[in-house]
């Protein structure tokens, strides 16, 4: 959702370049050949709001490594960082189904709010299905497969 929002604001700041003049002109044959007369540069330039001017190479070079080091620190940290999360609240389970009131104690003793805590990052993801593939896990090793290809390197490429 973010990067959606983000893509589509950033887009409102580009402007498209001026059509470009298309002129038939007649040799001395008498064939007619196309001219093309692009729009003026440095007016187009000059239109354009003072962020998106063209720079010279070492600015858009120092930029464009800004830009690279901001996605390596977030990839990290989005890769390290719980994305999915699970929780039980007893308590909810009880009020929305007071029939399972009589079981409270086996519920108790088979400690399900701890075992159903967890919190979980993409990098976890990845060393239990390996783990999993480890083992023989023919289902693990497509997600793996699935989960490393399309959630970390298909990002990194593009």
């Amino acid at each position: 959702c973010v990067f959606c929002v983000a893509s589509t604001i950033s887009t409102l700041g580009l402007r498209s370049p001026r059509p470009i003049a298309r002129d038939l002109a007649i040799d001395d044959g008498g064939r007619a050949s196309e001219v093309v007369q692009p729009g003026d540069a440095a007016e187009s330039e000059a239109s354009m709001p003072a962020p998106l001017r063209p720079r010279g190479d070492a600015a858009r070079l120092a930029f464009t490594l800004c830009a690279v080091v901001v996605f390596v620190v977030c990839f990290a940290f989005g890769l390290v960082m719980p994305c999915m999360t699970m929780h039980m609240d007893v308590e909810a389970l009880y009020t929305h189904n007071p029939m399972l009131r009589l079981f409270s104690q086996a519920v108790e003793d088979a400690h399900f709010e701890r075992l159903l805590d967890s919190d979980v990052s993409i990098c976890t993801c990845l060393t239990g299905l390996a783990e999993m593939v480890a083992q023989g896990d023919a289902n693990g090793a497509i997600g793996f497969a699935m989960y490393a290809i399309f959630v970390v390197i298909v990002p990194v490429l593009d």
